[in-house]
C-alpha cells in the first residue's frame, strides 16, 4: 500500500527552503496527502538546475 503524508509549509516557506527556485505552482499546506493527488516537488532537470512543479503522488505496483 502507498502512504499518505504532510507538506504544512506554505508556498512562502516552501520558497524559504528553496531560494533558488522559482515556484509558479499553486499550492495550501495540506494533511492528508493520498495516492494519486498533485503534490508540488522540487526536482533537478537535464542541466543541473533545480526546478518546481507538481506530480502525481502514488505506486505503480510491479506487477501492474
Amino acid at each position: 500500500m502507498c502512504g499518505r503524508y504532510t507538506l504544512t509549509l506554505s508556498l512562502e516557506g516552501l520558497q524559504k527552503a528553496f531560494p533558488s527556485v522559482k515556484f509558479h505552482i499553486e499550492h495550501t499546506p495540506r494533511f492528508n496527502i493520498a495516492p494519486t493527488q498533485m503534490i508540488p516537488v522540487v526536482r533537478e532537470d537535464a542541466n543541473g538546475d533545480l526546478r518546481a512543479g507538481l506530480l502525481k503522488w502514488g505506486l505503480i505496483p510491479s506487477w501492474s
